[in-house]
């Protein structure tokens, strides 16, 4: 599993199965979404970013990256509300994002 080493501060990754999840503080929760353009197995960029948290806790999200890169929050109001609330991240910007 490769990261670029100037990302590997912001969070730790771990795998479950196929995919790279990916716990990260809220502060820093865009740049965990940019970071997960690599792709963790190859230590390539990816054609699609993930945001899809697995769970959102007080002070920390975790996010993880199928191996389809699929995006999947702008589809879920809740999510979007929490993101929006905690990071001033909007559904239009997740959506972009997904398909960048």
């Amino acid at each position: 599993m490769s990261i670029p080493k100037k990302l590997l501060p912001l969070f730790n990754v771990y795998r479950i199965g196929g995919r790279a999840r990916v716990t990260v503080p809220w502060r820093a929760f865009e740049k965990g979404l940019r970071a997960l353009e690599f792709d963790v197995r190859k230590g390539e960029g990816r054609e699609r970013r993930v945001v899809a948290p697995a769970t959102m806790g007080s002070g920390r999200a975790t996010l993880y990256q199928p191996e389809d890169g699929i995006i999947a929050p702008h589809a879920q109001p809740h999510i979007v509300r929490v993101l929006s609330t905690r990071c001033g991240l909007t559904a239009e910007y997740l959506q972009k994002f997904g398909k960048a």
